[in-house]
């Protein structure tokens, strides 16, 4: 795994905690990691459904295509066909298992009455964090994962009082804080893999 993924994204990977939070720089590759882990996760386990939810619905359907991207590294690693390609569209991943990977409305209301594990990335970045975690978090009472991601907006921000409450207060919700600033990602290695993708030519290639 350290030959795709630096340490810090191997950390957020591993962690199966029911309520994690990634407090976070920009743009340091935490949405590809997660895209890996959950395809992963939803081929290898019992069938279930990711909800996926982003600031809107293009940055979401991003997310959606990193996952058909690890879903053709899959592919030919086991040889065997991971996704139900024929009922798959831009706005759900559908799997061979009956696992799904679905894109939805940064509409809180459209978290309501849904089951499975839930992905809610730049949260801060929300119109309303804190109505759509209290509609988010009851959808993993019978199995799943509550996975929120963000950088910060503000002190007075639902996600900064998360983040303080798992920090600094009783943390009665079992949060598993992971915090990584620009300065961690490039000691852990962050800016010799941007250098990989980049073309010979780019200026990037003499920080």
């Amino acid at each position: 795994m350290s030959t795709f993924f630096l340490p810090y994204q191997i950390r957020w990977i591993q962690d199966n905690s029911r309520i994690k939070i990634m407090e976070k720089s920009r743009q340091i590759g935490l949405s590809w990691a997660t895209a890996y882990r959950t395809l992963r996760n939803a081929m290898c386990l019992p069938r279930t459904h990711y909800w996926i939810c982003s600031r809107d619905r293009q940055q979401a359907g991003l997310f959606l295509k990193d996952c058909q991207a690890f879903s053709q590294i899959f592919n030919e690693a086991v040889n065997k066909k991971m996704l139900d390609t024929q009922h798959s569209g831009n706005a759900v991943l559908r799997l061979n298992n009956g696992s799904t990977l679905t894109v939805m409305s940064s509409n809180i209301n459209a978290q309501a009455g849904k089951r499975g594990s839930r992905i809610l990335d730049e949260f801060a970045l929300h119109e309303d964090p804190e109505g759509l975690y209290n509609i988010a978090y009851p959808g993993i009472t019978w199995g799943g994962q509550l996975e929120i991601i963000s950088t910060h907006r503000g002190y007075n921000n639902f996600f900064n009082k998360l983040v303080n409450e798992a920090r600094n207060g009783k943390n009665e919700k079992g949060i598993s804080l992971h915090r990584v600033t620009l300065t961690d990602a490039l000691e852990q290695g962050f800016l010799k893999k941007l250098k990989e993708k980049l073309p010979p030519d780019d200026a990037r290639q003499g920080m």
